[in-house]
């Protein structure tokens, strides 16, 4: 190999662990612990528990409107929302193993929409998402036994 070409490997050697080096110690120093250097004045904001209907067959039915409003995110300021039963965020629901749910999602926004169970256990079809969008004024009626161990899915 040629002087001049093993001199550059070198130099690019040289220039990675030089910049790896950089960054550990950058890392190793970050601080992560910001105990007593916030203030959280605000508490988290838990939404109410929507109770469901119980419909002949056992099932637990739970009504959902999507729909404008406002909120104070920020103090002193009201911010346009999107909400679910609410200016924002949506209602919790609870439901146990072994439940059979049915949703009625309504769309009141002014455009399509669409709503995703996160981390529920499902069926696809009933799981929304870009591919099941609710378009304005009309509703979605997933359903489906609950079969998974307790959780808290936000």
């Amino acid at each position: 190999m040629r002087p001049r070409i093993r001199g550059f490997l070198l130099l690019g050697c040289v220039t990675v662990l030089a910049f790896l080096a950089l960054a550990w110690s950058v890392w190793s120093g970050a601080a992560v612990d910001t105990t007593g250097e916030l203030e959280f004045d605000r508490r988290l904001a838990i939404p109410p528990l929507l109770e469901p209907e119980v419909d002949p067959t056992d099932r637990k039915v739970f009504g959902l409107n999507l729909r404008e409003g406002k909120a104070q995110l920020l103090p002193d300021k009201s911010t346009a929302t999107w909400g679910v039963n609410g200016p924002y965020l949506g209602p919790t629901l609870r439901a146990t193993r072994g439940d059979h749910v049915a949703m009625r999602v309504r769309n009141g926004l002014p455009e399509p929409t669409t709503l995703h169970w996160h981390g529920m256990h499902l069926p696809a079809a009933a799981d929304g998402g870009p591919h099941q969008m609710i378009e304005p004024g009309e509703t979605w009626k997933p359903g489906w036994r609950i079969d998974q161990p307790a959780a808290t899915l936000w």
